[in-house]
């Protein structure tokens, strides 16, 4: 697994808890420096990423955190393909009042696509503050990540208009619950065991 995968993970179960949804579609942030001329370029470089991922309760947990590793891995080959091009060929009418595909964003530009290695994988145990930012919000949701050298920062943007403070500090509760769990049972060898409705959801 990478971190990354990690945390999309918990993202997911924490999206299917409050949606109450199996079938989670949301954007993620992928670098885009696959020209030989941008390489050397200043600058952000980002593609969006649209990603489905079907979330089964009887799956076990291991198979469920592969699955969203390998889902990533396989829907990079199409990065190149703008939304826009997806909207167009779906067919999708135009509705100025939310994005057309994803109203929900996970956001981390410091991506590892590595395995994670055990000391990475338990830096997670030293998550401090969920910090939580009201700017304006392009999306219903973003979850924005960035991997410190010694902790994990988190901050959650959102619609104001769907959403409050109140309810947004219970997403952080729980996406940290749900982390804190992948680390515990990992920890004790039990990721083939356990199934991913075994995750304490409370």
């Amino acid at each position: 697994f990478s971190l990354y995968s990690i945390l999309l993970s918990g993202f997911y179960l924490m999206l299917n808890v409050y949606s109450n949804q199996d079938d989670i579609i949301l954007g993620t942030t992928v670098t885009n420096r696959n020209y030989p001329g941008a390489k050397n370029v200043i600058g952000c470089f980002v593609n969006i990423l649209v990603l489905r991922f079907k979330i089964n309760k009887e799956e076990a947990l291991i198979d469920f955190l592969k699955r969203s590793w390998e889902d990533v891995i396989f829907s990079q080959r199409y990065q190149e393909v703008p939304v826009k091009k997806i909207i167009e060929v779906l067919n999708i009418k135009p509705d100025p009042s939310k994005q057309a595909i994803f109203q929900v964003l996970f956001n981390m530009l410091n991506m590892h696509f590595d395995k994670l290695d055990k000391e990475l994988f338990d830096k997670m145990l030293d998550i401090k503050d969920m910090n939580l930012k009201n700017t304006t919000a392009k999306f219903d949701l973003t979850l924005y990540v960035h991997d410190g050298s010694d902790k994990l920062e988190f901050a959650f943007n959102y619609a104001t208009s769907l959403f409050n403070e109140i309810s947004i500090n219970a997403y952080a509760i729980m996406y940290e619950s749900i982390l804190r769990q992948f680390i515990a049972v990992a920890n004790l060898k039990q990721l083939s065991i356990l199934k991913v409705k075994d995750i304490n959801s409370n």
